[in-house]
């Protein structure tokens, strides 16, 4: 289960009236709340029941996954989403860094017009919901990022593959990517990658 209350901020502000909210369950009926001196029968639910349809609802809905995957790069937020959508990686090094998996520098118009888009495809990459969110963002090693840069990604994609002696479907995997890396096809790759993330943060509920 996601630990809600991070990613809701719901301590970051009048604390003191979750924090009662809370204690009420505690306090509560015994025979009600039936709290045992186990980790494992920690209330929980009895906790979200209570704080549902306050402004403090640790409910994690579809609506809720959506907008965290809108979340920008500078948002306070967007290191714990990354954090918790690469669990396995080793932050002990402290050496991580959010990149663009398609390289900021892309999304301009100059650049977009001169590669023939049409206005709406223009509107759609210059959205920073799209290139500058969640949806558009890797958490990679201080080595990996240094390597990457503003390569175009599927030459980069081919070569850590290639170091790494994976497929680059693998790879693609491993960074939570779908195997589209032309960016004239970056609609489709950004409508795939939010159906990929919305998976995985689904499964840690």
């Amino acid at each position: 289960m996601v630990t809600n209350c991070s990613y809701k901020k719901n301590f970051w502000g009048q604390a003191d009236s979750i924090i009662s909210k809370i204690r009420s369950v505690f306090t509560a009926d015994i025979s009600k709340v039936k709290i045992k001196s186990t980790i494992s029968s920690f209330p929980f639910n009895e906790i979200v029941s209570e704080l549902k349809g306050t402004t403090k609802d640790m409910t994690f809905d579809d609506e809720y996954i959506n907008n965290l995957l809108i979340v920008q790069k500078d948002d306070p937020l967007a290191f714990s989403i990354l954090s918790l959508l690469y669990p396995n990686l080793d932050y002990r090094n402290n050496d991580f860094h959010k990149d663009h998996i398609f390289a900021e520098s892309l999304f301009k118009r100059k650049k977009l017009v001169k590669l023939g888009f049409t206005e709406s495809e223009i509107d759609f990459y210059l959205d920073s919901e799209n290139y500058n969110s969640i949806s558009n963002l890797q958490l990679l090693d201080g080595n990996e990022n240094s390597s990457k840069n503003d390569s175009d990604l599927d030459d980069w994609v081919k070569k850590e593959a290639s170091n790494q002696k994976i497929s680059t479907k693998e790879f693609c995997d491993k960074h939570l990517f779908p195997e589209i890396l032309d960016f004239k096809e970056f609609q489709k790759f950004i409508k795939k990658r939010r159906v990929l993330l919305k998976g995985k943060l689904k499964s840690y509920m």
